[in-house]
């Protein structure tokens, strides 16, 4: 297996996906989670780590540690970064592997890292629009959608998808967090229906603030941003289809979508924390279907639990300024770079 593994592109599903699959061979069935390390988000972030001293500490072993997976999500990359992850390649190391994610390479970069030895994919947005000739439904982006669900041990046709797909548009990470939220709703059900998505989805596009709380706690500030402001100006639905533009309702299901995830991380966190494994800490939570706890395992691993301590006060000062008439997305916008920033781990 190489050492550096890395993915460029606009979908930031297949970087994850990468990881749980170099996680699953090089560990060879220990449980420890995957390191996720951020890096800086423009030139003044004091909270993200640079690629130098990221690799530097990939480098050191400390004694009697075992093997190690390290996430490296580059968010505003250097021109200087190829250079170093190729040295970093061409490395020879038993005990550490590194997956890389930024949203471009130059086609030079790609090819000096494919030199030194990294495996380099181009992590792109799946077609989704059908080919000439076949039906609307039929496209590869329903056709990965419907993969998942059987991987997940259920069945849904590429009509059904659809439905879903064409409401939130081309993107993995939201579909995936969708795909959560109605395994939970369906509970056991091995058959997903037109109605199971349309009540776990409520007709509404992803602006019914489940998203939001999904983007906080992966520290995608763009995303959370997108959401927030679209669910300002289009409004959010709730579960039996009902449309509001009024800024309080708006910024209490926001808040919700915070708490809500907060909730399961935080207890993740604990779990983990109290030295159980991310089996055990998933199979130890008393709420959410299986994908979610194994979700909310992944998610805590970036946290410390007094960080997350930290975000529950943030969440009441945020519903105290809301009482005291400071406008709804003014709180909620100024909340969102309070959360991601918070201290998590690198």
């Amino acid at each position: 297996m190489p050492v550096l593994t890395v993915f460029h592109g606009e979908e930031r599903w297949f970087a994850a996906k990468a990881v749980a699959v170099v996680r699953e061979k090089f560990l060879e069935g220990a449980e420890d989670p995957a390191e996720i390390v951020d890096g800086p988000r423009s030139a003044t972030d004091s909270e993200g780590v640079p690629l130098a001293r990221a690799l530097e500490e990939a480098r050191t072993v400390p004694m009697f540690a075992g093997r190690r997976v390290v996430f490296y999500r580059a968010h505003q990359p250097e021109k200087k970064e190829p250079g170093l992850l190729s040295g970093f390649a061409a490395s020879e190391s038993s005990f550490v592997r590194m997956v890389y994610s930024a949203p471009s390479l130059g086609k030079a970069a790609e090819n000096a890292l494919t030199k030194a030895g990294a495996v380099v994919g181009h992590a792109r947005k799946l077609f989704d629009k059908p080919y000439p000739g076949q039906p609307p439904f039929n496209t590869p982006l329903n056709k990965w959608f419907c993969e998942r669900v059987r991987e997940q041990g259920r069945h849904i046709d590429l009509r059904t998808a659809h439905l879903l797909t064409e409401q939130i548009g081309n993107d993995l990470m939201a579909l995936e967090s969708h795909l959560e939220r109605i395994l939970i709703t369906v509970g056991s059900k091995p058959e997903l229906s037109e109605d199971d998505v349309r009540n776990a989805f409520a007709g509404g596009r992803d602006y019914d603030g489940f998203a939001f709380g999904e983007a906080v706690y992966e520290r995608d500030a763009r995303a959370a941003f997108r959401v927030c402001r679209s669910a300002f100006t289009e409004g959010l639905t709730d579960r039996k289809g009902r449309r509001t533009t009024v800024e309080s309702a708006v910024a209490a299901r926001l808040l919700w979508s915070i708490r809500f995830r907060l909730t399961d991380v935080y207890a993740a966190r604990t779990l983990l924390d109290r030295g159980a494994s991310p089996d055990e800490a998933a199979k130890g939570m008393t709420t959410g279907s299986p994908i979610a706890r194994l979700r909310a395992v992944g998610l805590a691993s970036a946290f410390r639990r007094e960080a997350l301590l930290g975000h529950f006060a943030l969440l009441e000062k945020a519903e105290s300024d809301l009482h005291q008439s400071i406008p709804a997305a003014t709180v909620i916008e100024g909340l969102i770079p309070r959360l991601i920033g918070v201290d998590a781990h690198g």
